[in-house]
């Protein structure tokens, strides 16, 4: 008689079976990475963060009217790429973050890149925690927590921020693996939580790894490779996603939840497109980016020169750069390693900013001392064209460059200068004084 009445009142909506258990809970996961502090799109119309604030606050709008819950996270590299980030040391990019309603992000790389005092200040402006479970100095947090319980939709979901080791030169960081971090918090968090996340700035290889080697994670939501996974990867119960770089995609994760167990049922995984069709950019958060660009485009969106053809990041720009410092230090060699520059240069007019794009991070130059062995070793090889027989030879880099090639090569003191000149000073007065850059080269 009772199980008839009950489901009498299923059938006539008095009674909800969740409140019976069994009916799955919904929580919609949205993520971005890599967005390297690109606050406007790009010059193809791709990405800005204002339209990905905009699709956040469409998304939670719609998701919590019908009962949902969102979660908004960030995996790290959130500065240096644009002109805005390099003038204000970062700053800007948590302002922006606060305004687009950001729960979450984890520490990656390059919020190290301008010294641990730079980094505790972002910590300061971030409205929401910036973790990192596994990077100490002298025993202390760097972030605000290694975790964070977050609750969503009628959902608690564990958080566990992952940061890598690789391209971080501060001495007094170190750095824990991933693996035995995430077996400190994943047991304790799973007796709290519904679903348990690692906010990863490991790249892809490690994040497999992590899920190889840790039981209990549900998902990994991933960076530092800017990997555009349109499904997610799957290795036993935990998925890995992962949206490329530069806020070209928000990725969007839509679970179906235990409500008493905990764990993902179901789930769908998109990358969406940025910006939204016919979806105007978010009007407080495009307040903030106005704010912060007015401020440099009197110096910044000043046309320096012209380029008739496309030139990319590595086959074209790199020979550029290399034999204009090449010529402004009179060096045998110029050489920018690969991945130094950050974007392609489209046809048309040059301006400041574009320079600053291309190389945002802020590195000075060096000059090493290096024998015939050495410089086939960096340079490329046995095509390297000697003009004279001497012991040493002269090559120009990046500082950043410059330290790897001093480890690698084991170099001897005084085999390294550096010189306290930003490294696309010499760049911006090439194009300033030739209305153009150089005709690329096979070699430096």
């Amino acid at each position: 008689m009772r199980l008839l009445l009950f489901l009498m009142l299923i059938s006539i909506g008095v009674v909800s079976p969740s409140l019976f258990g069994g009916e799955p809970m919904r929580l919609t996961i949205l993520y971005t990475n890599d967005v390297h502090a690109r606050l406007l799109p790009d010059k193809e119309g791709k990405g800005g963060w204002a339209n990905i604030a905009a699709y956040f606050k469409s998304v939670k709008t719609e998701v919590e009217a019908d009962g949902g819950g969102v979660l908004i996270l960030d995996g790290g590299d959130m500065i240096q790429g644009t002109v805005v980030s390099s003038v204000f040391q970062g700053e800007p990019i948590f302002e922006v973050m606060n305004a687009a309603g950001y729960d979450a992000a984890v520490l990656g790389n390059h919020e190290f890149d301008l010294g641990l005092d730079q980094t505790a200040k972002f910590l300061q402006i971030a409205n929401f925690p910036l973790l990192a479970a596994n990077v100490r100095r002298s025993g202390q947090l760097v972030g605000d927590a290694e975790t964070v319980l977050l609750n969503k939709g009628g959902l608690k979901i564990g958080v566990i921020g992952f940061a890598t080791s690789q391209w971080v030169y501060q001495d007094a960081l170190t750095f824990e693996s991933a693996t035995s971090a995430a077996s400190r918090h994943v047991g304790e968090l799973r007796e709290k939580a519904d679903l348990i996340i690692a906010l990863s700035h490991l790249g892809l290889d490690r994040d497999r790894e992590l899920a190889k080697n840790t039981e209990g994670l549900d998902l990994i939501l991933g960076a530092h490779t800017h990997t555009i996974m349109e499904s997610a990867e799957e290795i036993g119960e935990t998925k890995i996603v992962q949206t490329g770089a530069f806020g070209h995609f928000v990725g969007r994760l839509d679970l179906s939840v235990d409500p008493d167990n905990g764990g993902i049922i179901d789930y769908r995984w998109n990358l969406v497109s940025i910006p939204v069709k016919d979806l105007p950019p978010d009007p407080e958060t495009l307040k903030v980016i106005d704010f912060w660009e007015g401020k440099v485009a009197s110096e910044m969106n000043i046309v320096i020169g012209q380029t008739p053809h496309a030139l990319h990041r590595d086959e074209e720009l790199r020979s550029m750069i290399s034999q204009i410092w090449k010529a402004a230090y009179q060096t045998d060699f110029g050489w920018q390693n690969p991945g130094a520059n950050m974007q392609d240069l489209p046809p048309g007019p040059i301006q400041v900013r574009d320079i600053y794009e291309i190389m945002p991070w802020g590195n000075t130059l060096a000059i090493l001392d290096l024998d015939q062995a050495q410089i086939r070793e960096i340079v490329g090889g046995v095509d390297v064209k000697f003009t004279q027989n001497k012991p040493l030879y002269t090559l120009i880099t990046n500082s950043f460059a410059a330290r790897e090639i001093v480890e690698r090569l084991d170099l001897p003191d005084g085999r390294l200068h550096p010189i306290p000149v930003q490294a696309r000073d010499p760049v911006i007065a090439f194009v300033r004084k030739n209305d153009r850059l150089p005709d690329p080269e096979a070699n430096p």
